[in-house]
């Protein structure tokens, strides 16, 4: 059982990164009416006839939700149920049904009653946190595969409490960059790393405030992360675990800046737009199963 939860969890991560970034696309080509405002049908069929190039994009996203929704709908129920007698399995496969059902209900909203870009930005959030479970879920049976539990350490309290920070500023983060893409802010500076050619522009109102909000919040984070793996380095370079994936974490971060440069450089490329997207997932996914290992009873 333990190997199809394994093939089954693959899966299902996949599929949630796939859906995040098919969700990009439609973004970032404007394809969000492809289907009209019908849901879950596309122009009211089944299959629309003479698609757009827009339909195509939009009729895409969703069938990539739906067998994705399928296959972790299986994958977290089993899970739960295999692994019932422990108590963080089921809290986070609850998360993860919890997370996939409200980021599918605002999608399937914002087609059909249109959303503000505020609520649409929290669509990419639950979007990552969705991801996020799934990530964490598969490791869990990952680990419990061999073991039959989880790993677990004693850590300070400035592990710790560094951790939960980073989760929340991270998602601060992310929304703030959501909402540059929703509002149509992404060139709101011109140029990189200088806004417009300043460190701090004389207008900070409409776009410019918001695309330059997020360039120092992602700035912020960076210097937050560059102390948290400092500390790690120096306390806990014995933990491998932790160790190793805060090391993934900061890279993957930096691997995100770069290519939110490369987005302002290229004119907004689709596939750095992309890639943007892909590793702040990654760096997501790796900060959620930190922080419940350090807050984990020893």
């Amino acid at each position: 059982m333990n190997k199809l939860l394994k093939i089954l969890g693959i899966l299902a991560t996949v599929g949630i990164i796939l859906v995040i970034l098919a969700g990009v696309v439609v973004t970032k080509t404007g394809s969000g009416d492809g289907c009209g405002p019908n849901w879950p049908l596309c122009h009211g069929q089944l299959f629309p006839s003479e698609p757009t190039f827009e339909t195509v994009v939009e009729y895409t996203h969703r069938l990539v939700t739906g067998i994705a929704g399928i296959t972790i709908f299986i994958f977290t129920i089993l899970t739960a149920v295999v692994y019932r007698k422990h108590k963080e399995v089921l809290l986070v496969a609850a998360a993860a049904i919890f997370f996939l059902l409200l980021q599918s209900v605002l999608g399937a909203l914002a087609v059909v009653y249109g959303q503000s870009s505020a609520v649409m930005a929290l669509h990419f959030g639950f979007s990552l946190l969705s991801y996020a479970t799934l990530y964490v879920l598969l490791c869990y049976v990952f680990h419990l595969g061999k073991r039959d539990r989880l790993p677990s350490a004693r850590f300070s309290p400035a592990v710790k409490y560094g951790a939960l920070f980073l989760f929340v500023f991270s998602y601060i983060v992310v929304y703030l960059g959501a909402f540059v893409t929703h509002t149509g802010s992404s060139m709101g500076c011109q140029g990189w790393p200088l806004c417009n050619g300043q460190l701090i522009p004389a207008d900070l109102s409409g776009q410019t405030g918001v695309q330059y909000l997020h360039r120092v919040a992602a700035f912020g984070l960076l210097l937050a992360f560059s102390w948290f793996m400092y500390l790690v380095r120096r306390n806990w370079r014995h933990n491998r675990l932790l160790f190793n994936s805060t090391v993934a974490m900061f890279w993957l971060l930096v691997a995100q800046i770069v290519t939110g440069a490369i987005v302002i450089f290229s004119g907004l490329d689709l596939y750095a737009t992309i890639l943007h997207a892909f590793f702040i997932t990654l760096m997501f996914g790796f900060l959620t199963y930190v922080v419940l290992y350090v807050f984990r009873r020893a």
